[in-house]
C-alpha cells in the first residue's frame, strides 16, 4: 500500500513537473546580466542613486500566440515575444521597475525615495501636507500615480499629479 501511495505521488509530482506552463502560459521571467541593462536605465540609476550600483536585474515579458486559423483548428506552436518590464534591485534594497520603453513605472525603498524621482506637484503636495513624512513608494498606474508614506498613508494622484485621495 505504502509502494502504491509513493508510486501515485511521484507520478502527480511529474504531472505537474511537465505542466509548468499551464501555471504560467503568458508571463516569462528571467534574470538577465548586468551587462544587458538598457543603457537608459542605467544612466536612471546613475542620475537618481548615485553611489548605487544594481545588484539584479530581471526581464519579464509576455507571449503572444501566433495563432493561426486552418478550419478552426488553432496552432500554438509559434509564439511571439514582446513587451516586457525590467525589475531592477539596487545595492540598497531599493526596486525599481519600467516599462519596455524603459519609462520607470514603480520605485520602492524602506527609507525614502529621491526626490528627484518624484512629480514636483506630488512632491509639494506631500512636503506641504505630510512635513514630517516621505515618500517610500511610487506607483504609476493607468491614468493615476500612487505614493505610499513611511507612515503608511496610501496618497492617489491623476496622471498629471492632482491629488485625489488618500488611503
Amino acid at each position: 500500500m505504502k509502494n502504491n501511495v509513493f508510486a501515485i505521488s511521484v507520478l502527480f509530482a511529474i504531472f505537474l513537473i511537465g505542466c509548468d506552463d499551464l501555471f504560467d502560459q503568458d508571463d516569462k521571467r528571467r534574470r538577465i546580466s548586468l551587462n544587458e541593462v538598457p543603457t537608459q536605465i542605467n544612466s536612471f540609476v546613475n542620475l537618481h542613486f548615485e553611489g548605487q550600483t544594481i545588484r539584479s536585474a530581471y526581464l519579464e515579458y509576455e507571449r503572444h500566440h501566433d495563432c493561426k486559423d486552418d478550419d478552426n483548428y488553432r496552432n500554438y506552436e509559434d509564439y511571439e515575444y514582446s513587451g516586457g518590464k525590467y525589475e531592477i534591485t539596487l545595492s540598497n534594497g531599493t526596486e525599481l521597475e519600467f516599462n519596455s520603453s524603459f519609462l520607470l513605472t514603480s520605485a520602492e525603498n524602506y527609507s525614502k525615495l529621491p526626490d528627484s524621482l518624484i512629480p514636483e506637484s506630488i512632491l509639494l503636495y506631500v512636503k506641504s501636507n505630510y512635513p514630517n513624512n516621505v515618500i517610500q513608494e511610487w506607483e504609476l498606474e493607468y491614468g493615476h500615480q500612487e505614493v505610499e508614506l513611511n507612515n503608511g498613508v496610501e496618497l492617489t494622484f491623476n496622471s498629471s499629479g492632482k491629488f485625489l485621495s488618500r488611503k
